[in-house]
């Protein structure tokens, strides 16, 4: 399943892989600026994240496009372009999107999943975290500009979407198998349009 050069992120449970906050206009030392608002991750195992609010290993918030690692800092310009390419979401767990949760408030960002495995995330659903919105999403919260492409999502569960909720975006050739709850085993869709060509397979989900 995982490619011999893929880095592994372990959180143990303790705390979110990444936090994408507001960072001030003075820049801190550990800040790397000049990204142009894109960046990509590649070959990347995000492992036990957890959380009690939102976005078990992901979470970024209506900010100035900054995203914090542990101890560093990387600073994003107006329009933000996230892609994860064969990356794993494995154990991850939240109230509201148990694996990646952007906030629906966010202008601009566009958020793309190619190649990506989603097992066994969970989202909890405690409701709003601090004024933030309520989207469940066992594994991932999609909005109106995310692209889900040839990933599979597999044993996720949820109060509502056990691997996704889905608020337009667009979903190709992504298969869903094992994910659960209450409404929407696999996805929960609302809202907005969503784009779906050769949307894949759904085994399973209850």
């Amino acid at each position: 399943m995982y490619a011999e050069n893929q880095v592994i992120l372990d959180c143990e449970g303790k705390d979110r892989h990444f936090l994408m906050e507001e960072s001030n206009d003075t820049y801190p030392s550990n800040s790397t600026s000049g990204l142009h608002g894109r960046t990509v991750f590649s070959g990347i195992i995000f492992r036990n994240g957890a959380t009690k609010a939102n976005g078990g290993s992901i979470y970024i918030a209506e900010v100035k496009k900054s995203i914090s690692l542990f101890c560093c800092s990387l600073i994003f310009s107006d329009i933000l372009h996230i892609s994860f390419k064969n990356c794993s979401f494995e154990g991850n767990r939240a109230s509201n999107g148990g694996a990646v949760y952007p906030e629906p408030s966010i202008p601009k960002t566009v958020i793309t999943f190619e190649y990506c495995h989603f097992f066994n995330n969970s989202a909890e659903n405690r409701g709003k975290f601090r004024g933030q919105f309520n989207f469940p999403g066992g594994a991932v919260v999609a909005m109106s500009d995310n692209v889900i492409l040839s990933s599979t999502f597999l044993q996720n569960s949820a109060t509502k979407g056990g691997a996704a909720w889905i608020e337009g975006g667009s979903v190709e050739n992504t298969t869903f198998s094992n994910n659960s709850a209450k409404y929407g085993g696999a996805v929960y869709h609302r809202g907005l349009q969503t784009a779906a060509k050769n949307l894949g397979k759904y085994q399973r989900n209850i």
